[in-house]
């Protein structure tokens, strides 16, 4: 997951979309004129996160309904860590040990 998010944010970084996942580009009123352009790019972000995942997991996230939530989602699925697993796996492939 860590990787992943990582390269998204910089793919999105590049692309100067990434206030469509992190909340700082909100959805115009749909009075906007530029409403229908947000919402073509969210529709765009969405469509590059859900390809860059498996497809089990970008399945499960087909019923969101911007990048922002759907961001939100996996972060909130696979963003947390298990730092005594971590400490484990980290001590373990400084000896070379198999888990």
């Amino acid at each position: 997951y860590i990787n992943w998010h990582r390269s998204v944010k910089r793919a999105l970084g590049a692309k100067n979309t990434l206030g469509f996942i992190d909340g700082s580009l909100p959805q115009p009123d749909e009075s906007s004129p530029d409403y229908n352009k947000w919402i073509r790019n969210d529709y765009m972000v969405m469509s590059w996160l859900t390809s860059s995942m498996e497809q089990v997991i970008s399945d499960s996230l087909m019923f969101a309904t911007s990048a922002y939530e759907l961001w939100s989602d996996v972060t909130e699925r696979f963003g947390k860590s298990n730092a005594p697993l971590l400490y484990e796996l980290q001590y373990l492939s400084r000896f070379n040990k198999k888990i």
